[in-house]
């Protein structure tokens, strides 16, 4: 099943879609600004969980003229999207906090070139701020070791959250904070090296 939103629709709200089985492409309409010239949605914000349990594949977040994007990151919004695999970031989303959270199916990330709030080093299976200090999302399931680069300052909440294959982290000294949870279910993690301390 495929849905078009309109672009006159400035907000999904709250659980919109979820649980909606058959779902599996969400189109966002546009108009066309007479200034520019450019096509833009008037999509400004996200409820909560607003995808959750979709058969969506691929997702695509609208671009706005100006602003961005308001989502709810009190709820994962694509919670249990088992088939989802591609998302792609436009320059109108600067905040991911838990937004895929409760997905791990997701195996590629394309970021808009004009989006100055992201980056991802090739080959690299995480996604990173724009300065490349701090993990994102990882992309697809760890197995066995991870080791956290040097530069990184920041693990955010839930990071490692679901990722049953991790059996050991080693992180570096340049990391001053880890979020909440942040191995919440890691049930075969057995070895957490934090270098630069001697206990």
């Amino acid at each position: 099943t495929t849905i078009s939103i309109p672009a006159t629709v400035t907000e999904l709200g709250n659980y919109a879609f979820r649980e909606c089985g058959a779902l599996r492409t969400v189109i966002f309409e546009t108009y066309t600004d007479k200034d520019d010239g450019k096509n833009y949605s008037s999509l400004a914000k996200i409820g909560n969980t607003v995808f959750e349990k979709t058969a969506l594949t691929t997702f695509t977040f609208p671009t706005l003229k100006t602003g961005y994007i308001k989502i709810d990151t009190s709820g994962k919004l694509f919670n249990g999207c088992t088939l989802l695999t591609t998302v792609n970031l436009s320059k109108s989303v600067n905040n991911v906090e838990n937004v895929f959270s409760g997905c791990s199916s997701i195996r590629t990330i394309n970021i808009d070139s004009e989006n100055t709030f992201f980056s991802m080093v090739p080959g690299s299976n995480i996604l990173l701020n724009a300065a490349g200090t701090e993990y994102k999302y990882i992309l697809g399931a760890i197995e066995g070791e991870h080791v956290v680069p040097t530069g990184i300052i920041k693990l955010p909440d839930s990071i490692f959250e679901g990722q049953f294959g991790l059996t050991k982290i080693t992180i570096p000294s340049s990391v001053q904070s880890i979020g909440k949870n942040a191995f919440k279910g890691c049930s075969a993690l057995t070895e957490v090296v934090i270098l630069g301390t001697t206990d």
